[in-house]
């Protein structure tokens, strides 16, 4: 053997195992490393989630800016921003913000393909309408609309999650949770056939403390306290019905005119899918975060643009 191999090198045998050794985990020590597993997964899970919605409430804010340069830059095409809903100069059919805002938002071509001589819902206007635009969305609203927000053909209209206040509802009024306004307006003023739009100088309370839009999301599927009623309301989306409301306050119920600014329903009030509170565009183009908790009083007066209420907004 030694003339084989040099000095000092033994040759290498195989290493079997002992009669009656065992090769592998045991059982113990399987379930040992499961539950060491399980608890770094039970710790990582809620910090991805955690990250996920912080980048959905960034991407939130984006969305709102965005709508926010749209809106000055048609006022400043137009000499005012785009009423809530009103029909254009000889026809009698309304048309939504949104579909006012395509142009500005880089959507020449979905705004060309809508006929604002007929309705929202019109089969000339299905290839629009069904047409989902991020800008319009919150991210964090992952609750699928498709049966609430049915259209012809199997397609689904695109939704819409952001919304401005024509006013504060005469019930809330009534109620003396909110004072009452000098002028109560919104910021993009009255919808209908004779609606006047606003322009930014007509902004007496300031520009700062003007609400011009806030999340109303998930619409058409109606919610209360965080969960799905079941019972959704008619198609909506962005070219559609739904794209503002007035200040009504809620009970935690739902019922309308109570004491709850946001987050108790979203028929036709502010409401947030964001842990906390949601986000809301100032007229001088700030995104502002409002706790769940805020005060209706304060809602109330951002609100109006010229109401003469005293107030303060969060930075």
């Amino acid at each position: 053997m030694s003339d084989f191999f040099p000095e000092g090198l033994a040759m290498s045998r195989p290493v079997f195992p002992k009669p009656g050794g065992r090769i592998g985990f045991s059982l113990v020590e399987l379930l040992v490393a499961l539950a060491i597993m399980a608890i770094l997964t039970g710790l990582l899970v809620p910090g991805i989630q955690r990250a996920r919605e912080a980048a959905n409430r960034l991407q939130c804010c984006h969305h709102l800016r965005q709508l926010g340069v749209a809106l000055v830059n048609h006022e400043s095409v137009f000499g005012a921003f785009p009423a809530p809903y009103g029909p254009d100069h000889g026809s009698s059919v309304g048309v939504h913000w949104p579909v006012r805002l395509l142009p500005f938002l880089e959507q020449e071509a979905l705004g060309k393909g809508f006929d604002t001589a007929s309705p929202w819902n019109d089969p000339r206007n299905l290839k629009a309408s069904t047409t989902r635009v991020a800008v319009f969305t919150c991210p964090s609203v992952r609750i699928p609309r498709g049966v609430a927000n049915a259209a012809p053909g199997g397609l689904e209209f695109g939704g819409l999650d952001y919304a401005p206040m024509r006013d504060i509802d005469p019930d809330l009024l009534a109620t003396g949770l909110v004072g009452k306004p000098l002028l109560n307006q919104g910021a993009l003023g009255q919808p209908g056939n004779n609606a006047v739009p606003s322009r930014i100088l007509e902004f007496t309370d300031g520009a700062s403390n003007t609400l011009i839009l806030g999340e109303d999301a998930a619409l058409p599927v109606s919610m209360i306290g965080g969960k799905p009623t079941g019972r959704d309301f008619s198609p909506a989306g962005w070219a559609g019905p739904y794209p503002e409301t007035n200040l009504d306050g809620c009970h935690a119920d739902g019922t309308l005119a109570g004491p709850i600014a946001m987050n108790g329903t979203n028929a036709w009030e502010f409401y947030s899918f964001h842990a906390g509170g949601g986000n809301f565009l100032m007229a001088d183009g700030r995104i502002a975060r409002l706790a769940g908790n805020v005060p209706i009083g304060i809602v109330a007066a951002m609100v109006t643009r010229a109401g003469g209420e005293p107030t303060s907004t969060p930075e």
